[in-house]
């Protein structure tokens, strides 16, 4: 009985972890992926109600660079402030990365639209620390004052570089927004925001808890049978 109910402690402990997860993303050339942001900061750390952002990565295209010995990969990232109450004004002023492979770091990587600074290896502020890169107009911690503000979209043009050629995918993982030029909430004015997990692995968990309850009256009543 005892190992039986350490089992389903351990199932429900590795559940709640999952939750919190949202896992890597491939795009492939003409793909498309929208990321849901959520918005944290103040001290203690913590979760801003109304500060959300949407991004659509697509326009995904990949060019070989014999010469240099290197592939060339553009896409789009159209970014959506849908931060509302109780947040009053909001701005999306940088966007931060990691990828698979890694960003060629000495290639001339831009970006122009909303953001006009590519950043390597640079600080996000609220205990994110050190991403691959990020979009801005200063550096990661933001500045400046580009960006798209509450209510409003924009889009930014991204043209990167990795080493070798024949790279056909690239993978997205540790995705980040910063906030500047908060409004209507209390001693915060700047903040980050990472993705929300989304809504089919909710499910999943949801329907596994609903297993973990099953088994559990299991354990409870051993004897019993429908």
């Amino acid at each position: 009985m005892l190992t039986n109910k350490l089992f389903a402690t351990g199932i429900l402990g590795a559940l709640v972890s999952f939750a919190g997860l949202v896992p890597p993303i491939t795009a492939t050339a003409g793909s498309s992926f929208v990321v849901d942001y959520d918005g944290f900061g103040g001290n203690p750390v913590h979760t801003i109600l109304g500060l959300t952002s949407q991004v659509t990565f697509s326009n995904f295209t990949f060019t070989n660079q014999a010469s240099y010995n290197r592939t060339r990969v553009t896409f789009q990232a159209h970014i959506e402030n849908t931060s509302g109450g109780p947040v009053t004004g909001s701005r999306v002023s940088g966007m931060g990365f990691k990828t698979t492979p890694d960003i060629l770091r000495s290639a001339p990587n831009s970006v122009s639209g909303v953001f006009d600074n590519v950043t390597t290896n640079g600080n996000m502020p609220n205990g994110i620390g050190r991403v691959e890169f990020c979009f801005s107009d200063v550096n990661c911690a933001g500045g400046g004052g580009g960006g798209v503000t509450l209510g409003n979209e924009g889009t930014a043009y991204a043209t990167l570089y990795f080493r070798n050629t024949g790279i056909t995918s690239l993978t997205f993982d540790e995705l980040y927004v910063r906030y500047q030029s908060i409004t209507g909430v209390r001693h915060i004015t700047s903040a980050s925001g990472g993705p929300v997990v989304p809504e089919p692995a909710a499910y999943v968990v949801l329907s596994a808890g609903f297993a973990i309850i099953a088994l559990r009256r299991l354990i409870a009543n051993p004897t019993k049978r429908r």
